[in-house]
């Protein structure tokens, strides 16, 4: 293994760890956070030098785990008291039944962090040197996590314009998806499959971006966000549906 390899890839981690404190001193208007920031990412790649791919495992999660959780939570403290409008009509859905029902979702979401950390598991324990698959995992998430921070911020600018109240975002990666950040996501997970393929059982990997495909598209991603967009949207967001594909980036119909 390279230092000019090693050096690559700590260059993207770097990037990553810049973008996340980026965001979140745009988000707080707190620039002096690129200290903090800077000090930190020379721990993290320190940590992946020394650590081979273990290091490059710990970075990556990391990074995707504050960046998506941050985000989240960022939003919701934003709209406080009021709940995702997800989980408000699932709530209403189940009645008096919600509070047992959600105890089971809960332990579902609980059974579904193991299966998906499959790939991270196998890359934990594979001591061989890093390779191009390592190399790829860097790319792809660094593409996944860029990609879906601009989709948030886009989406985000576009709603804070009291102009655009009752219409549709198709602006920026909205413009070619109708869920670039469910895309992006995706991708993210892609990337995670690539640091397990250089295992024995590697391609079993593969098992989690098929998994979170299967969660965005047809669970808890897509359809009860599409479903709230025809509520409040109405044949705008019909006419957008025909126009955009509805996960991959493609260009609009005519």
């Amino acid at each position: 293994m390279s230092t000019l390899f090693l050096s690559g890839i700590g260059f993207m981690v770097g990037i990553l760890v810049m973008l996340f404190a980026w965001l979140i001193a745009a988000r707080w208007n707190l620039y002096s956070l690129v200290d903090i920031a800077w000090a930190y990412g020379i721990g993290l790649i320190a940590l992946l030098y020394g650590l081979g791919r273990r290091g490059l495992l710990v970075v990556l999660t990391a990074l995707w785990s504050l960046r998506l959780g941050t985000h989240i939570l960022l939003r919701l403290r934003e709209d406080f008291p009021k709940e995702d409008r997800r989980y408000t009509k699932i709530k209403k859905s189940w009645g008096i039944s919600a509070k047992k029902n959600f105890f089971w979702f809960y332990k579902f979401q609980a059974m579904s962090q193991p299966i998906l950390c499959v790939p991270i598991a196998f890359a934990a324990e594979n001591t061989s040197p890093l390779n191009i698959f390592d190399f790829l995992a860097v790319v792809i998430c660094l593409i996944g996590v860029l990609g879906e921070s601009t989709s948030d911020s886009q989406l985000k600018r576009f709603k804070a314009n009291p102009q655009n109240s009752g219409q549709v975002c198709n602006r920026g990666f909205w413009r070619y998806s109708r869920h670039p950040n469910y895309f992006f996501e995706w991708l993210i997970w892609c990337g995670f499959a690539c640091l397990g393929l250089s295992s024995s059982w590697g391609l079993i990997s593969v098992l989690a971006p098929v998994m979170m495909y299967y969660l965005l598209n047809f669970v808890t991603g897509v359809p009860p966000a599409e479903s709230q967009s025809l509520l409040s949207k109405g044949d705008r967001y019909k006419h957008y549906q025909r126009q955009t594909s509805r996960f991959f980036p493609w260009f609009p119909k005519a």
